[in-house]
């Protein structure tokens, strides 16, 4: 490893799994990724996932200095940003790069903006139900808008009110 700070390692861990989850990774993928990644980069680790929280005990288990972190992350799928995320993750296995740089490559990708904007994300959504509804359905021209507009619905309650309301936010989970 080009970094032997623990705390550097026990950093890239910590940032690893939040973007695991802030991008949609299944629960199993998120255990396995970040117990190989602590693996290689000899730190002791626990993981527990819940949807919406992960626990991570990181440190020597047998005494008292394994500390405990709750990450809370809130979800939506993002392919193209858990494809970086897992670039990140393979270049730091195989020590293309350093952990520090795995961390500030990590908290970049989680502090940017999505590609399309929140207007946008409702259009898509409109047209895609539209069209699933006649292509995979068979439905109807009446069916056809009932979906679209369903689909507003969910996508406005999703993209402006989830982060908002806690109930909805947990609906959604």
């Amino acid at each position: 490893m080009f970094c032997l700070d623990e705390r550097d390692r026990k950093l890239f861990l910590n940032r690893l799994g939040h973007a695991l989850m802030a991008y949609g990774a299944p629960s199993d993928r998120v255990q396995s990724q970040l117990l190989h990644a602590a693996r290689v980069l000899q730190v002791d680790c626990e993981v527990v996932h819940i949807p919406g929280i992960l626990l991570l005990t990181l440190g020597d288990l047998d005494v008292t200095e394994a500390k405990t972190d709750f990450i809370k992350s809130g979800s939506s799928l993002d392919l193209g940003k858990l494809a970086a995320v897992d670039a990140i993750y393979d270049d730091v296995i195989a020590d293309r790069i350093n952990v520090l740089e795995g961390v500030a490559r990590l908290d970049k990708l989680l502090e940017s903006r999505p590609i399309y904007g929140k207007f946008a994300r409702l259009f898509f959504s409109f047209t895609l139900s539209l069209m699933i509804c006649i292509l995979a359905f068979g439905g109807s021209f009446l069916d056809m808008w009932v979906a679209g507009f369903g689909a507003i619905f969910i996508s406005i309650i999703r993209i402006f009110l989830s982060g908002r309301a806690r109930l909805y936010g947990w609906i959604f989970e």
